[in-house]
């Protein structure tokens, strides 16, 4: 499987708000390390939908220790959604550095085995996931509006996507998730 293994997420769903905070704390996850921009908020806004709002408060109450960890050049905004939120936050993280995601666990007290990354972007998100040690949930972007790098290399991500797929690798029904066809099918 080579490089694809650092590429596949462990788990696959359609929007943030669809993992079981329940689940995941049987799986032994203590701590989600939360993408910003398409994961809890379209690109570049400052609101949060009521639905990813609910998950949040579920989380936290299910005992998850949540902290954003997004690579947005607006810090403000990033402090401002998770002081709004209450969760910790790290801006201008650096994924897929290992260090980023260690620094934002060291917020959460949490060790990298004990943790996922949930994001939309395969070479940051999941690989800086696979990267440190801890699990990776991708999720389907919440907008097409990004950073117009983001639009070219989603293209890239489209071929890592089939090239796991073609192998029977990307993750589908016995990862916890709908197989082909629903969460997580195509991300266009």
């Amino acid at each position: 499987m080579g490089l694809l293994r650092y590429l596949r997420p462990d788990m696959v769903v359609e929007r943030v708000w669809e993992l079981d905070p329940a689940r995941l704390r049987e799986a032994g996850i203590r701590a989600l390390l939360l993408d910003l921009d398409n994961t809890l908020t379209e690109w570049r806004s400052r609101t949060i939908d009521e639905a990813t709002r609910a998950w949040i408060g579920r989380a936290k109450e299910s005992g998850l220790r949540l902290c954003i960890c997004s690579n947005s050049s607006r810090p403000r905004r990033v402090r401002e959604i998770a002081e709004a939120l209450d969760i910790s936050y790290l801006p201008f993280a650096t994924k897929p550095s290992r260090r980023s995601v260690f620094r934002a666990l060291a917020l959460v007290e949490a060790r990298p085995e004990e943790a996922a990354v949930v994001g939309d972007q395969i070479f940051t998100d999941v690989l800086a996931g696979k990267l440190s040690g801890a699990r990776s949930i991708w999720v389907r972007p919440l907008s097409p509006h990004e950073f117009v790098f983001t639009r070219v290399v989603r293209w890239v991500e489209g071929l890592v996507m089939r090239a796991l797929r073609k192998r029977g690798l990307w993750p589908g029904a016995e990862a916890g998730v709908q197989a082909e066809g629903g969460a997580g099918a195509d991300t266009r």
